[in-house]
C-alpha cells in the first residue's frame, strides 16, 4: 500500500513538473522545450506521464530551431534514426543537426556522426564514409567519450587494419571509466 501512494505521490509530482515545463516553453524557454521532450520520450519513461513521441521530436525540434545545443543534438537522433514516428530515417537531416551540435562542442554528437557514417545504411557503401567515421570517432574520443574509443580500436583492428592504432586506442578505452551505457572490450 504504501509503494502504491509513493507511485501516485510520484506521478503527481511529474504531471506538475510537465505542467511547469509546458508553460515555460510556450514562453519560449528552450531548456525546458528540451527537457519536455525527455519527459515525453517513450525511451526516458517519465512516470506519470503517457509517451508522445511526436510531441517529444515537436519539443526537440523546436528549441534546435532556437539554437539550443540539446535540442540539436535530440533533433538530429529524431532525424537520423527515424524515431518518434517520423517514418525513414533520414541521414541528411540528421547529420545537418549533428553535426550543428558537434560544430559547437556536443561530444555525443560527435560520437553519432561517427555511428552514421560507420553503420547507417542511407549513407554508407564506400571506403570514404569509413574515414568519415573514423574522422568523427577521434574529434569525439578525444574529449573522452570512450564508446568512440571503443569504435576506433574496432575499425582499425578489424575494418581498416592498423594494429598501431587498434593498440592505441584499446589502451585509451581501457584507461577510461566506463559511462552509463559503454561496454567492455573483450577478446
Amino acid at each position: 500500500m504504501e509503494f502504491l501512494e509513493t507511485k501516485r505521490r510520484e506521478e503527481a509530482e511529474h504531471r506538475e513538473e510537465v505542467a511547469r515545463l509546458e508553460k515555460a516553453a510556450e514562453q519560449g524557454d528552450a531548456d525546458a522545450m528540451v527537457q519536455l521532450g525527455l519527459a515525453y520520450n517513450h525511451y526516458v519513461r517519465y512516470s506519470g506521464i503517457p509517451p508522445d513521441n511526436k510531441t517529444a521530436a515537436y519539443w526537440f525540434m523546436k528549441a534546435a530551431y532556437l539554437g539550443h545545443l540539446e535540442g540539436m543534438f535530440h533533433t538530429g537522433l529524431v532525424y537520423s534514426h527515424g524515431l518518434f514516428g517520423y517514418g525513414e530515417p533520414t541521414a541528411r537531416q540528421g547529420l545537418y543537426w549533428l553535426k550543428r551540435a558537434a560544430k559547437l562542442g556536443h561530444v555525443e554528437a560527435m560520437y553519432e556522426i561517427g555511428q552514421l557514417y560507420a553503420n547507417c545504411p542511407y549513407i554508407r557503401g564506400n571506403t570514404r564514409n569509413k574515414r568519415k567515421a573514423i574522422k568523427w570517432y577521434e574529434k569525439a574520443a578525444r574529449r573522452g567519450k570512450r564508446l568512440a574509443m571503443v569504435s576506433l580500436y574496432h575499425l582499425y583492428d578489424r575494418v581498416k587494419p592498423n594494429k598501431r592504432k587498434a593498440a592505441y586506442w584499446r589502451e585509451q578505452a581501457e584507461k577510461t571509466p566506463p559511462g552509463e551505457f559503454d561496454i567492455v572490450i573483450s577478446d
